[in-house]
């Protein structure tokens, strides 16, 4: 079992309508193993920052806050993800080493956390296509959202208590 430090509000408040039995959209996460596999493959074997691990651990297969789109697993869904970067032939150039957390406005923008920024990193956006009249952070296509993982996911689970959605 994994200790929760940062997403103590996800691991609470579990599903996104816990009050409607018909309804129910619950978190569903993956196990360690899997977890590890990821980082194998996508941080040169280093470990993600902790708030993305707990985030994979309690909702990787399925979270109520953020759109994995059709993909099967995580890693179909990075590779996906990716790929459609490299098809749309942009200018989004990303250098550091990222993991994409969800996929939005049917895959022309995703979201993303970069692995080199501590335990609880900011969340960005990023337009697959690179538009060039995005709002960016100094001409790189990519603009943050001056919020950490912890604080994005905390904002989306207050919303979602109030009746709201997320996603």
């Amino acid at each position: 079992m994994m200790h929760i430090e940062y997403l103590k509000d996800l691991r609470d408040y579990p599903e996104q309508y816990p009050m409607d039995s018909e309804h129910k959209f619950g978190n569903r996460g993956i196990p360690m193993t899997e977890i590890q596999a990821l980082e194998t493959q996508f941080n040169n074997s280093a470990p993600f920052p902790k708030a993305l691990r707990e985030l994979l651990f309690l909702a990787g297969d399925y979270c109520y806050l953020f759109s994995f789109g059709r993909y099967n697993s995580q890693q179909e869904f990075q590779l996906g993800q990716r790929q459609l970067i490299i098809n749309a032939n942009n200018k989004l150039q990303i250098t550091r080493p990222y993991y994409i957390i969800d996929c939005t406005s049917f895959g022309d923008y995703f979201l993303l956390v970069y692995l080199d920024e501590g335990d609880d990193p900011i969340v960005s956006e990023a337009a697959v296509h690179g538009t060039e009249d995005q709002e960016d952070d100094n001409g790189t296509g990519i603009r943050s959202f001056d919020m950490t993982l912890s604080e994005y996911i905390k904002f989306g689970v207050d919303n979602v208590k109030k009746g709201g959605s997320f996603n």
